[in-house]
């Protein structure tokens, strides 16, 4: 399955995409506010196998590499998960040489779009750490609202919902 957007086109990750997953997790810029540092090789190895679990499980959503339409060029990962009944959850984000360039902003309209198209989902949820700016804005300017702060996997987490 593959989205489109402006500049962006979206692939399901596959076994093909390993180099440039682990490029993105492993990048301690990157993680820092999703887990706090840069994964190990064998901590990305064994989230890559559970994304390519999930991406094989559901034909209709999963983790996608996001690269650019001109050249072709990984620009980062999106996702687009169950998360509870009727809820999934967005995730976007970009490696450093594209921040400030509103990739983010992209690929979270490209995802809401596309879940519009999903009956199933009725809600849904970004959960971002609190202390990233840059990632609340994308959410807010989207209209999706703060409804709950908590920890996930021993970091601060703040959970935003968007009903559709």
């Amino acid at each position: 399955m593959e989205l489109i957007s402006e500049r962006l086109v979206y692939t399901k990750v596959s076994e093909a995409e390993f180099d440039n997953y682990m490029s993105w997790y492993t990048s301690d810029e990157v993680m820092k506010h999703i887990t706090g540092k840069g994964l190990t090789y064998e901590e990305g190895r064994a989230r890559f196998e559970r994304t390519l679990r999930i991406n094989q499980a559901y034909s209709d959503i999963g983790f996608y590499a996001v690269k650019k339409k001109d050249d072709d060029t990984f620009v980062g990962i999106a996702k687009l998960t169950r998360y509870k009944d009727k809820q999934a959850e967005v995730g976007y984000g970009s490696l450093p040489a594209f921040w400030g360039q509103g990739y983010a902003t992209e690929m979270l309209c490209c995802l809401v779009n596309y879940a519009k198209t999903m009956p199933w989902i009725k809600e849904l949820i970004g959960i971002v750490d609190p202390d990233n700016q840059g990632s609340v804005k994308v959410l807010t300017n989207h209209g999706f609202k703060l409804y709950e702060k908590n920890i996930l996997d021993g970091k601060p987490a703040a959970y935003y919902r968007l009903k559709l």
